[in-house]
């Protein structure tokens, strides 16, 4: 075998194949012989029929078998020979143009094929200790602490009927409601539903339809729908409401105490809820600024070590990122083809983003090859245990599964590359 290997990118070598005569015939040698050993042919014992009339019974079958085992064994073979490490998926075959599949060999003669063999870059990571990064500033007002406890009351309103007075915003206006199109067939049935007055969802027609009304009271008025309206039925319709307002109802919250602070947050005080409220404020806005500094970090660390990626593995995580966005809509119960979405646009974005993942996937695993970083099992346990826990599983339930497959490997590999940012985190100017 002669192989003739071509750089065509740091991540992209091709390898033409060149098989003696001498080779292929063994190949078909050996699978005649086997053909043999199980075709019943009339007139001959198992195994005992003549190999030129196995032959011919296995017609143009034989030298597809013959093609698929030459090329199974002399691209093993060749990868080894140029010392290539192949990438998962990253061999394929190349085709001549309006080439369908690969033309068969012919006993006798020498068989040559093309290869691609994707390997991953060698990178010598640069310029990653002291990167300077803005930690964006966290500051807490006292409106947005008044924000949060309101939503706190909001949580424990009661809600109760209004009597002697119209409906007005912030109320739940319970209505029998129905719709025709103006100018059209498109109706809605007549049912029983509430609205909250003066929310965000509301259109002003609505808005203006349902507010100074009483129980008992008719009403009737048209909708416009907009263009660009979130539901398809409805674009561009102008439907006219017709119902009656069965019930009106107001949320009232609870006056704000010491004792009742002390029920929502186990504190003695107004004050020390305010405090509190505050405190967790700030702390999630402190652990979004430093995922925020983080993100610019490895931003820096990516424009400062340009290199090409595998297009395979950038498939590969495609793949796994389309997928994970099944599972969710799967979850929510939403078909992908009911969304009105252009879904080759959602595939580019994505396919830009798995590049920058891989990408930012190999150079952390360079670099912590580079600083010789390592994950123990204490650490490994402990992801293990926090699966477990978000899971509902044992720990060891969780272990066994993990150790079929490449789980374990994987889970390492996601320990190692957090602990390598974790690293670069503590090497760089946080401004």
């Amino acid at each position: 075998m002669k192989t003739t290997r071509e750089d065509v990118t740091a991540v992209k070598k091709k390898l033409t194949v060149e098989v003696p005569a001498s080779d292929v015939d063994t190949v078909f040698e050996r699978l005649v012989r086997q053909h043999r050993k199980r075709l019943r042919l009339p007139g001959f014992r198992p195994g005992k029929a003549p190999l030129e009339l196995v032959r011919r019974q296995l017609g143009d079958e034989l030298g597809r078998e013959a093609r698929d085992e030459i090329l199974r064994a002399f691209t093993r073979e060749a990868v080894r020979r140029e010392g290539l490490s192949p990438v998962e998926g990253g061999i394929y075959l190349e085709l001549e143009d309006e080439q369908d599949e690969l033309a068969p060999p012919v006993e006798g003669s020498d068989y040559a094929f093309t290869l691609s063999v994707e390997v991953l870059p060698e990178i010598e990571p640069k310029d990653y200790t002291g990167i300077t990064v803005e930690k964006p500033p966290v500051t807490v007002t006292p409106e947005e602490v008044d924000r949060e406890i309101e939503a706190l009351l909001d949580a424990q309103a009661e809600t109760v009927p209004v009597e002697g007075r119209a409906s007005r915003a912030g109320d739940l206006v319970t209505i029998e409601i129905e719709a025709t199109e103006r100018d059209g067939d498109f109706s809605i049935e007549r049912g029983e539903r509430t609205v909250r007055l003066g929310s965000d969802n509301n259109l002003p027609e609505f808005e203006r339809g349902l507010t100074g009304l009483t129980p008992g009271q008719s009403f009737s008025f048209d909708v416009a729908y907009p263009e660009d309206y979130g539901s398809e039925d409805l674009r561009g319709r102008t439907l006219l409401f017709r119902g009656e307002v069965k019930a009106i109802a107001e949320s009232r919250r609870p006056e704000l105490t010491d004792e009742l602070a002390g029920e929502l947050a186990d504190v003695d005080s107004v004050e020390a809820l305010r405090a509190r409220v505050e405190e967790a404020i700030r702390h999630a806005r402190e652990h979004e600024a430093e995922r925020a500094a983080r993100r610019m970090l490895l931003d820096r660390l990516l424009e400062a070590n340009p290199f090409e990626v595998p297009p395979q593995l950038v498939e590969h995580e495609l793949r796994h990122r389309l997928d994970e966005l099944g599972r969710r809509l799967a979850m929510q119960g939403v078909k992908p083809d009911d969304l009105e979405i252009d879904w080759d646009k959602v595939i580019e974005e994505e396919r830009g983003r798995s590049e920058r993942a891989v990408r930012e996937m190999l150079l952390l695993d360079r670099i912590a090859e580079v600083e010789n970083l390592s994950v123990d099992e204490q650490e490994i346990a402990g992801a293990i245990t926090r699966l477990a826990v978000d899971a509902g599983e044992k720990p060891e339930n969780v272990r066994r599964a993990m150790a079929q497959g490449s789980r374990m490997e994987s889970l390492k590999k996601q320990l190692l590359r957090g602990k390598c940012v974790d690293w670069l985190y503590e090497k760089a100017h946080i401004a």
